[in-house]
């Protein structure tokens, strides 16, 4: 036999690039952040704010001003908790300055201050009442802070494309404030199983001559862990003409994006995919190496 009538199967990885081509590239769409979960982005997502957003406190301790860096005895002044503001905590910043200023972790570095010293370094060590005297050891400049910006900068990329969205991602994107992250649209999927002789997945129809239908809730359940959804679902019958009508109606109330078929496509007398599908323009029929 001539053996162009026999052409070679497809690799796998040829018939995915087919497969690829004939799909065509989904369109992007902005998904909220944990729908996006398990998808890739389509395309890198960057920072919108600096991260940290302010120079901040690495240690419960104490600020301290360029005049206390050499060390020793100092006013103990007000305190600068998490999340205060310390221009608002801080309302006299000349006589702040005297004073060497209690700073918890994460608090915002008030203005002036270069320094943090952690407060077990201090004696006492522990934080006393405002107005108390406290030492403080020599330090350096820029101690035990977080500059701002020194993680991430505004437009840095802060996720790659293709990048898969993971529980991870989701704290990233909410430490920065974004809500929504772009990724592909889905392809929907229209799943084409049967035959005479194949009865429910959950063998109800199941006579003496049938199997069930087990390709149905494999090729679902390939189509979620892909990422695609499954649009629909068609059993089909050995009459083709039926089977035509049932699978014209499917697409048009389901849309899909490709039919997946299973059976009904070798040299059989009820080959109803091929029977019904090899005539059309643009059809291709053959094997692929497993």
């Amino acid at each position: 036999m001539h053996p162009g009538l026999h052409p070679a199967p497809r690799t796998p990885e040829d018939h995915q690039d087919a497969v690829r081509t004939l799909v065509g590239e989904r369109p992007v769409v902005d998904l909220p952040v944990v729908d996006a979960v398990g998808r890739p982005l389509a395309r890198a997502v960057a920072a919108v704010e600096d991260s940290p957003r302010f120079d901040n406190s690495q240690m419960d301790g104490y600020a301290l001003f360029p005049q206390h860096l050499a060390g020793g005895t100092f006013t103990v002044g007000e305190t600068v908790a998490a999340g205060a503001d310390p221009a608002s905590v801080v309302e006299d910043a000349g006589d702040a300055a005297d004073a060497v200023l209690p700073v918890m972790t994460g608090a915002k570095i008030p203005a002036g201050t270069v320094a943090v010293v952690p407060v077990e370094r201090c004696d006492p060590p522990e934080f006393p009442s405002t107005g108390a005297g406290v030492t403080v050891p020599a330090t350096p400049a820029g101690q035990f802070v977080r500059p701002r910006g020194s993680d991430i900068a505004t437009g840095d990329e802060l996720l790659a494309s293709s990048h898969v969205v993971n529980e991870r991602t989701v704290g990233v994107a909410a430490a920065q404030g974004i809500t929504t992250l772009p990724v592909r649209e889905p392809a929907r999927v229209l799943i084409c199983t049967g035959g005479d002789e194949i009865g429910d997945g959950d063998g109800a129809g199941t006579g003496a001559a049938m199997i069930r239908d087990a390709n149905g809730p494999m090729l679902a359940a390939l189509c979620t862990h892909h990422g695609m959804k499954v649009a629909g679902r068609v059993r089909t019958t050995d009459d083709p003409v039926a089977f035509g009508a049932l699978l014209r109606s499917a697409i048009r109330q389901s849309n899909p994006t490709l039919v997946v078929t299973s059976g009904g496509i070798s040299h059989g007398k009820f080959e109803v995919v091929r029977q019904l599908l090899s005539p059309l323009d643009g059809s291709w029929f053959g094997h692929v190496a497993q």
